[in-house]
């Protein structure tokens, strides 16, 4: 059996039994033109087989250069924007209550341009030992390299800059902050040039944030292991090529929107993980499957109403989670007031799970086919799978849908936008 179950509801699945066929062998073809190098985009495909080739000498290096910086600094300013930090920030979210061993304070820059935003996160620095690790390929993206410029100048004003505490995260070996390391003496470690923004979160990129944060990343790195030899190395793809026909499927039947739901707060950061990864994958060339992340039972007071009523242009992903890590039992009370004794001895986490079944049920009832993917329980080795499975998905569904998932060329017309704007 593998980690990630993959489910239907009645009404997914009767579509599903009807037209899935229909893709199989464009799933197959996908997955064929992934593996051989063939596809579009194919120079970006070095994620594919990341987990498998990335060694215990690699992830050990990370884990040093982290126990280093923890013994030696308070507070590391992550600089960085989209995939850059979305990952990680998205991980460390998701599991606030795994953390261990000496870690830092991590506070995210360079992901707006907002000047309140940006005022607060450099306050409260004098006398503390500050790090700042700076990620871009480039290292002329304006968001980042700007917050850089000035916390660097902020830094120097309270006399806490020093070109040790700077950790650079880019190209190999070309760009403007590789230059600025080698001319500096940053620190510095790569980007695998063969591996994208949006799907790095699994390189250093992710994962020397997520050690300073006391993520295990061994285990993170373990899961992605198996989900790469569950889906990318099966002959039929796996759940995850099964995942990525299915949304082709209903876009097909004219579900031009994805609802991605989980059913714990910690996991709303990683919701927006998901939103960049598949809207800049698939949104081009006129096509493309809308993401929209929510949070139940949370949003189920607020947008419910239009998802089981309104316009019919869904389809929905559940994330599950067999088992919680802490439950808690109802008790019974005196009178029974609130109407909920019939609650006492059930535990919070198995009131959450009906509570998705209760929606799955009312939003097939309503038109919406209900995919749910469940995994074991929510932690570092089950989100490190999560992450590859979807990245893998991501890709072969932009695939099945025709376009390149490893570019993204409408983000440019804002950028070339503004700085045309900011130098007239």
């Amino acid at each position: 059996m593998v980690n990630i179950q993959l489910g239907l509801g009645p009404l997914a699945r009767q579509i599903a039994d009807q037209s899935l066929t229909q893709l199989d062998a464009a799933g197959h073809d996908a997955l064929s033109s992934l593996r051989n190098g063939t596809c579009k985009g194919k120079e970006f495909t070095g994620w594919a087989s990341l987990p498998s080739h990335t060694d215990d000498a690699a992830i050990g290096e990370i884990c040093t250069m982290a126990a280093d910086i923890t013994s030696r600094y308070d507070v590391v300013l992550v600089v960085g924007i989209g995939g850059s930090y979305r990952g990680s920030e998205s991980i460390i979210a998701a599991l606030p209550d795994q953390l261990s061993g000496p870690r830092v304070e991590l506070r995210f820059l360079g992901l707006t341009l907002d000047p309140d935003y940006m005022h607060a996160q450099l306050q409260d620095l004098e006398g503390r030992r500050v790090a700042t690790v700076i990620i871009s390929k480039s290292g002329t993206t304006l968001e980042p390299a700007l917050a850089f410029r000035l916390l660097s100048a902020r830094l120097r004003e309270l006399g806490l800059y020093r070109a040790e505490g700077v950790y650079v995260i880019t190209d190999p070996e070309g760009g403007a902050l590789r230059r600025m390391a080698r001319s500096e003496g940053f620190h510095a470690l790569s980007i695998p040039p063969s591996v994208g923004g949006r799907y790095s979160a699994l390189t250093p990129v992710g994962l020397l944030p997520l050690a300073l944060a006391g993520v295990d990343i061994r285990e993170l790195m373990r899961g992605a292991r198996l989900a790469q030899n569950e889906s990318y190395d099966q002959p039929d793809g796996g759940p995850a090529l099964q995942y990525a026909r299915l949304r082709n499927l209903f876009y097909q039947h004219g579900k031009q929107l994805e609802i991605w739901a989980s059913y714990s707060p910690w996991m709303v950061s990683f919701g927006e993980w998901y939103k960049q990864l598949f809207a800049e994958s698939e949104g081009k060339e006129g096509r493309g499957i809308f993401p929209v992340a929510v949070s139940y039972s949370t949003d189920l007071h607020s947008l419910a109403q239009y998802f089981q009523q309104g316009l019919p242009l869904f389809f929905e992903t559940h994330l599950l989670f067999g088992r919680a890590q802490h439950d808690i039992a109802v008790g019974s009370t005196p009178g029974d007031e609130d109407g909920l004794n019939y609650l006492a001895g059930r535990g919070l986490h198995s009131i959450n799970r009906v509570a998705a079944q209760a929606t799955i049920r009312a939003h097939e009832d309503g038109g919406i086919p209900c995919i749910s993917l469940e995994l074991p329980e929510r932690n570092a080795f089950q989100m490190g799978y999560l992450v590859y499975f979807l990245e893998l998905a991501c890709a072969l569904s932009a695939l099945i849908l025709g376009v390149n998932p490893f570019d993204q060329p409408g983000v440019q017309a804002y950028k070339t936008n503004m700085v045309s704007m900011l130098k007239s």
